[in-house]
């Protein structure tokens, strides 16, 4: 585990990225302020509870918390589904219109062909 100061520096920056106050968060996660004060300040290791509360209620990546890796936030449901079907083969067409949905193709039931530069491809759902 890192130290418990980067621990806590990142514990505070997850705080301030919610925009909550520490007795705000302590509210939020049934814990008290003093819990919240002693992780951030590094005087404490955060408890496996804490991690969890993290996760489940504001998305927070616990690997991120102990050792910096990966990102912040954990990938929303909609993400993970994207991730799940790109690792199945699926292929995935990204609208660069925020408008519009991404769209899943599985390649067993569309042959595509793309013959020079594709500029974009918009199906609204």
């Amino acid at each position: 585990m890192e130290n418990l100061k980067e621990i806590g520096e990142r514990i505070k920056k997850v705080r301030k990225e919610l925009g909550l106050t520490q007795e705000d968060m302590a509210k939020k996660l049934g814990m008290s302020r003093n819990s919240i004060i002693r992780y951030e300040n590094g005087e404490a290791v955060p408890s496996r509870k804490f991690l969890k509360l993290l996760e489940y209620e504001f998305g927070i990546n616990p690997r991120w918390i102990l050792k910096g890796e990966g990102e912040m936030f954990l990938p929303s449901d909609y993400e993970k589904k994207k991730q799940e079907l790109t690792k199945k083969g699926k292929i995935i067409l990204r609208s660069e219109n925020k408008n519009f949905k991404d769209i899943v193709i599985d390649p067993r039931d569309f042959e595509i062909y793309i013959k020079g530069k594709v500029e974009a491809l918009y199906l609204k759902f």
